[in-house]
């Protein structure tokens, strides 16, 4: 099996982390509660909406139009010592300092 450079990169530093968290366990074993895991995802209204034409004529005719107006929204949430921080809803692009008013 060949391995690219970023791959092999990855692996070594999960490696990495898992010798880490293993031996601070071994020290303190509520370590995994003082750590935050957080994630987030981003949901868009991509695609096309479809548009009937009601004509005596071709009932049949059907006309695709793009979305009115493209929108998204960022949905974050943290979990720390078995408690759910948030979940919070930012809306457009996520940046640095809409990540710091969460």
């Amino acid at each position: 099996m060949v391995l690219i450079y970023g791959e092999c990169h990855r692996i070594i530093i999960r490696e990495a982390v898992y010798v880490y968290g293993l031996r601070k366990l071994q020290d303190d074993e509520m370590f995994v509660n003082k750590i935050l895991f957080t994630d987030e995802a981003t949901f868009t209204n991509h695609g096309e909406v479809n548009r009937y034409y009601w004509s005596i004529h071709n009932p049949q005719w059907l006309g695709e139009v793009d979305k009115q107006r493209p929108w998204s929204v960022n949905a974050w949430c943290g979990l720390l010592h078995n408690k759910i921080i948030g979940s919070y809803f930012i809306e457009n692009t996520l940046n640095g300092r809409k990540y710091e008013r969460i």
